[in-house]
């Protein structure tokens, strides 16, 4: 007895090929999971799928309960994202790779045909088009935000965000999720890192440094992730390749009347003979005075990307134990934001979610 093939996405797609149609029924069918959807939005688009399927994905998108039931991290949403936004500058029409054929009601691969050229799009499939991935834009901009609120708790208070941008930052591969073409460096992700921490706070400056004077960032809650990214990427390649922990720049912050509620560093850690570095006494003596001339509470949250070492972060551990208003999280994954947020709740919430896991 042969059982049943089952209507799951995967299985229509491998038979009937990556068609209109058959991306409209799984969805008219409720047949396709959220994060096939959003791993599949170029071919949908591409496959010519009608307006109206396009705003039930969209639709599917902008709902927020949706986008926090998916379990689905920022960068997800990011990689989706920079994915449809590439189709925005490509003036062609896809290659068909959809090519089957029926035979007494059943589906066979057809005999591969030789590739045409694209052809360029009309004016009309143009705007068409265009309309479709701006909707698309839209959703997944509002996904990114939604998503990065849920994996990472509101920091509370003034918070300062420093990311090292220096010349092994920008040459280092970076450790990200797989799909994110625009992550190629370990800069590229500190200030994406930064971006997200940003849209998660009460209030939070973000600086970028290297050597030299640091710069800060002005990001717009209201612009795109996208545009505030390639921001950044543009400030960046205007600074230089050294490394100089802004100390000076931290000093000014004492003298302000705003206080610190804590300071986030983003940093490979990669030190030097001949460098300033956060593990240098300048940045443990600005920790240890603004604490007790400030706020005995500043919680200092490092980013240690590339697993250097608690000493190298700047923590101080010289005593018994680290200090307890010192975080490192060292390493990256797709779930660091999640450990941020853990972080700034208090020095045993790690602990304790690691004492949960049953083995």
């Amino acid at each position: 007895m042969k059982l049943p093939v089952p209507e799951t996405w995967e299985t229509q797609i491998s038979q009937k090929g990556s068609t209109a149609e058959a991306w409209e029924t799984l969805i008219k069918h409720k047949k396709l999971p959220f994060m096939a959807m959003l791993r599949n939005l170029s071919n949908l688009i591409k496959s010519g799928v009608s307006k109206e399927y396009h705003q039930m994905v969209v639709a599917r998108l902008s709902d927020e309960n949706q986008v926090v039931n998916s379990m689905q991290f920022p960068f997800a949403f990011l990689s989706a994202y920079l994915v449809v936004d590439q189709l925005s500058s490509n003036p062609t029409v896809a290659v068909d790779r959809a090519a089957v054929t029926r035979t007494k009601g059943k589906t066979k691969k057809a005999k591969p045909k030789e590739e045409k050229p694209a052809k360029e799009l009309t004016t009309e499939q143009l705007k068409e088009k265009e309309e479709i991935v701006d909707a698309y834009r839209n959703a997944l901009d509002s996904a990114i935000k939604i998503s990065a609120i849920n994996a990472l708790p509101c920091l509370r208070g003034t918070n300062l965000v420093l990311v090292d941008v220096s010349g092994s930052m920008k040459y280092n591969q970076c450790m990200t999720s797989k799909g994110i073409q625009s992550l190629r460096t370990t800069a590229d992700q500190a200030m994406l890192l930064a971006l997200l921490i940003k849209y998660c706070s009460e209030n939070t400056e973000v600086v970028l440094f290297s050597e030299g004077n640091p710069t800060q960032i002005t990001i717009q809650n209201e612009d795109s992730v996208l545009k505030n990214y390639n921001n950044m990427q543009q400030k960046a390649k205007q600074m230089g390749y050294g490394t100089e922990f802004p100390v000076e720049f931290l000093e000014k912050k004492t003298k302000q009347a705003e206080e610190l509620d804590s300071v986030v560093l983003i940093s490979d850690m990669v030190i030097g003979l001949k460098r300033t570095h956060p593990g240098g006494s300048g940045f443990q003596k600005w920790l240890s005075n603004y604490r007790s001339e400030r706020n005995n509470k500043l919680k200092f949250i490092c980013l240690d990307l590339f697993g250097s070492g608690v000493r190298q972060a700047g923590a101080d551990d010289t005593g018994d134990k680290m200090d307890e208003r010192d975080i490192v999280i060292s390493g990256y994954s797709d779930s660091i934001l999640r450990f941020i947020g853990m972080a700034s709740a208090g020095p045993n919430v790690q602990v304790e979610e690691v004492e949960q896991v049953v083995l």
